[in-house]
């Protein structure tokens, strides 16, 4: 890794725990959700918990969640601090500052969700002893380690963009998270509706059971690859040192 990269990854590492309350607004923000993936639900579910959807649900939500709370800081909280152009200005390269501040929210992501992907399992195990070890599907773990690590990529660009042009860090974070939940929101609506629908939810049941877990996976991850280099490549595009100057 270059020694330029290093230091903007030290540096945002740095800050994150380091502003006031910072490191409890954190952890209290990230508490309850993530208790409840890796305590709450295993604890219910049992061995079921497994083979349940919950775990690829928790591989999209909890890093999706921790990179909302923390990548509009990126710039936004420059421009707060009144040391954006200080960080322009120094000799440090373009991809180093852009991808050094995103690789931070996204690997803190990634040890939050596989810290519940393990503990879910743990509890699980307890909550439902057979004697023998359980633990998730190779599928399962599959796709949750692989969803986890473009869901945290694609919110981490997402933010990065929003944060370019945020005067707060508080108005990144609201613009942040009205554009991935509503997407989100709109297709839990949509399922909703559909899935009350006897005939409709039949037919959608019949036709998902006869689709192939590793089929559907491949298509979902390349999809997500398309549009985690589709916003990468719009960040960098984006990021022009003397229009962030003069904003």
């Amino acid at each position: 890794m270059k020694q330029d990269l290093k230091t903007v990854i030290w540096k945002e590492r740095k800050l994150l725990f380091s502003q006031r309350g910072g490191r409890k607004q954190v952890i209290l923000t990230l508490l309850v959700p993530t208790a409840i993936f890796a305590v709450l639900f295993p604890w219910q579910e049992g061995s079921g918990y497994f083979e349940s959807p919950l775990a690829i649900i928790a591989s999209i939500f909890i890093p999706m969640l921790v990179v909302m709370l923390t990548i509009p800081e990126s710039f936004a909280g420059e421009r707060e601090r009144h040391t954006l152009e200080t960080l322009l200005a120094s000799r440090l390269s373009d991809p180093d500052i852009l991808f050094g501040k995103m690789i931070v929210s996204i690997v803190l992501a990634l040890a939050i969700f596989l810290t519940a992907f393990v503990a879910a399992a743990v509890i699980a195990n307890i909550t439902d002893w057979t004697g023998q070890l359980m633990f998730y599907s190779p599928i399962v773990a599959i796709a949750s380690i692989t969803l986890s690590i473009l869901v945290a990529t694609i919110s981490a660009a997402a933010g990065v963009l929003i944060s370019l042009r945020s005067p707060t860090v508080r108005e990144a974070q609201q613009t942040l998270m009205a554009t991935i939940m509503f997407p989100v929101l709109l297709l839990g609506v949509v399922g909703t509706f559909v899935f009350t629908m006897d005939g409709l939810r039949e037919t959608i049941t019949s036709t998902m059971e006869k689709i192939d877990p590793i089929v559907l996976l491949s298509v979902v991850t390349i999809i997500l690859v398309v549009v985690c280099y589709l916003l990468l490549r719009l960040a960098k595009r984006r990021f022009q040192r003397g229009r962030l100057i003069n904003n």
